[in-house]
């Protein structure tokens, strides 16, 4: 000991602790002043004790008033982070308090603040005071959402930062303007599903989530496309090509149909958020992001890897009703600045049973059906001439109507038994009848090293044909089958070059193509028109064609980004993306296995392969006029070509966005634009009677969006209690579309032709409510009214009535008015989840009268139906699922697809009663 008393040393220490923070000029001053002061003031007593006289308060008060001008002339630079550091380095955490404290007030740069909000967060650790600890590293956050800590971090420190991370994700996106950036306050109409809500809510795929949201009307279909979906009421006959589906940014659709391949494909144990877009987002994403975007974030292995471990797993299985199987495994570690992340997934499914119904039980029709398919309106004389055959009258014959040729009962019944005799034979070793399996894979794996990120993603699926019906094709058991798989690689790199200044650069190629095994086995009978009279007549037996189809596209894209905020109240985003497509134009088809080697395809000028190059320029700007009013301004130029000559040329598609946040009011008034290139399916695929010539100058779609959005956000607590919180929001749009693609004639010939419009008005109203982390309340309503404004036939003729007008509006078919979802989860017992999933949808109108006029049903009947997920999580990390669907097991249907004429595509599809899943959920702890 050095022998001062506690007095003396706590006087030491308190000149100590005031004056390294002076500047040092007046140090000497400071410290005599400080010392002589504190020895009078301090008196001991009972040489163990000190205390603080009351005629000394005033002395020190104005001490401290006076000294405060030299902690405003400190110095706040880098040489005050190095002392600081000194300071926690030595174990002077209080210290470092008091040096930290007034720069980071004001005088620290953006940079210089990160660093002392980590020491000042660092120090508070040290100190056990958690709660300032925590308000700290949330400052350090909002300065750098990016922040990572390094390996050699305090674990305290590491696990704070994750945490707010984590509960900082749950209101972040970055979809909408391809940066960070609070939900309520993005340029846009933005729903969000977090991590938590995919599992308690026993969510199996992708597909299913859907359902919950507002704005889609889905058909799930079960066809070559598991799932029709149709964001803000837009019906396309291409099924899935008006959305953008996005993973981590990438783009997931055909390059050569633009189609999202939705199934049961995708891992459920990686995803971190679901981010959906409602609205146009061409600004952004260029040509395709027509009506809307879904962005899946994939988790990083921060999310998967325990607090303290290098080792982490997410994992689930599954089984489930029709014999549904799946195993989802993620698997992540890290070393140091390394990082690396797989998935696998794998998903087997004998799909619900349709054998029951009229459409599935391949059964010929009845003798009638056959009389009304193979009679004709001709004349005996012109059909003589064009068949060269002889009258025969036991198959047909003429009455007083001489115009009309009329199947009589014995050739009724030779038909029906040519088609008897082709359902009952076999083929793929197994009799002809209703079978849809399914069998889909998925791996996912991402490395990282410091700043660069590299991933392969690949995913195969194969799909059967439920869409169509027993007059057109065999079941999967018979070889119909279609196979999609995908292949992407990417690097990326990400940096911030300054406080001010982010760079990023991504590199894509990707590979779409059908695997060799896919195929359509088509019935070549009299019951679906594919055999005529005529083939009758000939005594030409009905029969099954295996038909396998191929296509290959590929892609290369690259995007740099750079993300610039020049002073505080503006903030700009600006890249520049090429693509280098090499898109086949029509199907390889071959009736032997390995079509990509054996097939042939219809002749096309300058060949099949098509090279393109598209160029994307965009930027968008925001500007915060005063603290609650923000201005935000994009545009994006996109420019094609097609080979030498042809392409879309240049398109321009602006975004003009007014935010204003008044209180816990949120308004948001939106103007958009955006297109929708026509795919080389669109202009180059042909099907007889159907598309039967190609039409490679197709110009895009384009649309207009007008949108007022406005919310409400009690996040701090309402009816005097701040554990309940409360946001709700209500939105309207209208969306006017051009240059839709439909069909005309040229020379009697049909051809895909941009000869349409379509005017969509909608109204969307959100609100969620939660109680403490134990019970959300989430209710969702959609008001749909879309129509067509320039309908025409199926020749390409404009529409006119019995009476020869013009119709000026037809309704677009499957698209409900009115739909509802009502959702509750809640936590029981600490252990125990119970959510419950209610959807409603209204009645969607179709056939006559609609978009969709040969669909065999006028409407198709509303549904409510409830969903129930049980979920039990144990402290070890595992938790047990039990899924009901459709618990009360109410018969409904959904709209058939593409044309749904009831021959080949069915005019509605029954959807499953009640079902159930047991899931088992493993994450390592």
């Amino acid at each position: 000991m050095s022998g001062k008393s506690i007095i003396q040393m706590k006087r030491d220490r308190i000149v100590h602790f005031i004056i390294d923070s002076k500047d040092r000029k007046h140090k000497g001053f400071l410290k005599k002043s400080l010392s002589l002061l504190l020895s009078l003031c301090f008196c001991d007593k009972n040489k163990s004790k000190y205390f603080l006289s009351n005629s000394c308060t005033y002395f020190l008060f104005f001490f401290f008033f006076f000294s405060a001008s030299f902690l405003q002339a400190q110095d706040c630079d880098d040489v005050t982070l190095n002392n600081a550091k000194k300071k926690y380095d030595n174990g002077n955490f209080d210290e470092v308090l008091l040096i930290l404290s007034p720069c980071l007030k004001k005088d620290f740069s953006t940079q210089q603040k990160i660093e002392g909000y980590r020491l000042l967060t660092l120090s508070y650790i040290a100190l056990d005071s958690m709660d300032l600890a925590l308000n700290s590293a949330s400052q350090l956050m909002r300065f750098s959402p990016n922040f990572e800590p390094n390996l050699f971090d305090p674990p305290k420190f590491i696990k704070i930062i994750n945490d707010i991370r984590q509960e900082k994700s749950k209101n972040e996106i970055t979809s909408v303007s391809k940066k960070s950036e609070n939900i309520k306050e993005a340029p846009a109409n933005v729903q969000l599903i977090t991590s938590d809500e995919l599992k308690y809510r026993g969510y199996i795929d992708m597909e299913q989530v859907l359902h919950d949201l507002p704005g889609f009307d889905i058909s799930r279909t079960n066809g070559l496309n598991y799932s029709s979906f149709y964001q803000r009421g837009y019906r396309t006959s291409n099924n899935n090509d008006r959305s953008i589906y996005l993973v981590d940014g990438i783009e997931e659709n055909d390059i050569w149909s633009n189609n999202i391949w939705l199934t049961r494909q995708y891992s459920m144990t990686n995803v971190k958020r679901v981010e959906v877009i409602h609205g146009p987002a061409s600004t952004m994403y260029g040509a395709n992001a027509f009506v809307g975007v879904l962005n899946v974030v994939t988790k990083e292995v921060e999310d998967i890897i325990p607090y303290g471990k290098n080792f982490g797993v997410n994992g689930m299985v599954n089984y489930g009703s029709w014999n549904t199987k799946l195993a989802d495994i993620t698997v992540a570690a890290k070393k140091n600045d390394v990082s690396l992340m797989v998935t696998a997934r794998i998903f087997q499914s004998d799909e619900m049973d349709l054998s029951a119904y009229p459409s599935w039980d391949y059964l010929p029709n009845d003798l009638d059906y056959y009389k009304n398919k193979l009679s004709y309106r001709t004349t005996l004389a012109d059909f003589l001439a064009d068949t060269n055959l002889t009258n025969n009258t036991d198959y047909f014959f003429t009455n007083s109507d001489t115009t009309k040729l009329t199947l009589t009962d014995k050739g009724a019944y030779i038909a029906r038994y040519f088609d008897s005799l082709a359902y009952n034979k076999e083929i793929n070793g197994s009799k002809i009848g209703f079978s849809d399996k399914t069998l889909d894979k998925y791996v996912y794996v991402k490395l990282k090293i410091a700043n660069l990120s590299f991933g392969v993603q690949y995913w195969n699926t194969h799909e059967g044909g439920a869409w169509f019906t027993d007059k057109y094709a065999a079941g999967t058991d018979n070889g119909n089958q279609w196979g999609n798989q995908q292949l992407f690689f990417y690097s990326k790199y990400e940096k911030p070059i300054s406080e001010k200044l982010f760079f990023s650069n991504m590199l894509v190629h990707k590979i779409h193509d059908l695997d060799n095994e896919t195929a359509l086995v088509l019935l070549k009978g009299y019951e679906n028109g594919n055999l005529s009279l005529q083939n009758l007549i000939n005594g030409t037996p009905s029969f099954w064609q295996t038909i396998y189809y191929y296509q290959i596209s590929q892609q290369t894209r690259n995007e740099t980004k750079i993300i610039y905020q020049p002073i505080k109240d503006i903030d700009i985003i600006s890249g520049f993306e090429f693509r280098y497509n090499f898109i086949q134009g029509n199907y390889i088809t071959s009736d032997t296995l390995n079509p990509s080697e054996n097939g042939v395809v219809p002749f096309m000028k300058g060949g099949n392969n098509i090279k393109s190059l598209d160029l994307g320029l965009y930027i968008q700007a925001s500007y915060l006029i005063r603290n609650n009013l923000k201005f935000v301004l994009g545009a994006r130029l996109d420019n094609n070509t097609i080979r030498e000559t042809g392409g879309y040329g240049t398109q321009f598609n602006p975004r003009i966005v007014l935010i204003y946040t008044p209180g816990k009011a949120i308004f948001k008034a939106i103007y958009s634009e955006a297109f929708k290139d026509a795919t080389n399916f669109d202009k180059f695929s042909t099907v007889p009677k159907v598309r039967d010539i190609p039409n490679p100058k197709l110009p895009p779609e384009k649309v207009r969006n007008y949108e007022l959005i406005a919310g409400y956000d009690i996040s701090t607590g309402i009816f005097g209690n701040k554990n309940y919180k409360l946001f709700t929001e209500l939105s309207g749009f209208r969306s006017d579309y051009s240059d839709v693609i439909g069909i005309g004639s040229v020379n009697g010939l049909l051809q895909n032709q941009a000869n349409g419009q379509l005017e969509i008005y909608g109204a969307q109203w959100v609100t969620k409510l939660n109680y403490k982390n134990d019970v959300t309340v989430l209710f969702n309503y959609t008001y749909t009214l879309p129509y067509n404004t320039k309908p025409i036939d199926s020749k390409g003729n404009l529409l006119t009535d019995e009476t020869g007008q013009l119709i000026e509006r037809l309704r677009i078919a499957d698209i409900s008015t009115h739909k509802f979802n009502f959702l509750v989860d809640v936590r029981l017992f600490k252990s125990f989840f119970l959510s419950t999933r209610i959807n409603y949808s209204g009645a969607r109108p179709t056939g006559a009268n609609t978009t969709v006029a040969t669909n065999t049903v006028t409407s198709v009947d509303p549904f409510f139906i409830v969903n129930e997920a049980i979920t039990y999580t144990s402290k070890y990390g595992l938790s047990l699922q039990l899924g009901l669907n459709n618990i009360f097991n109410q018969k409904y249907e959904c709209p058939g697809a593409r044309n749904a004429n009831g021959i080949a595509f069915a005019s509605t599809i029954p959807q499953p009663g009640i079902n159930f899943n047991i899931k088992m959920i493993y994450e390592f702890q």
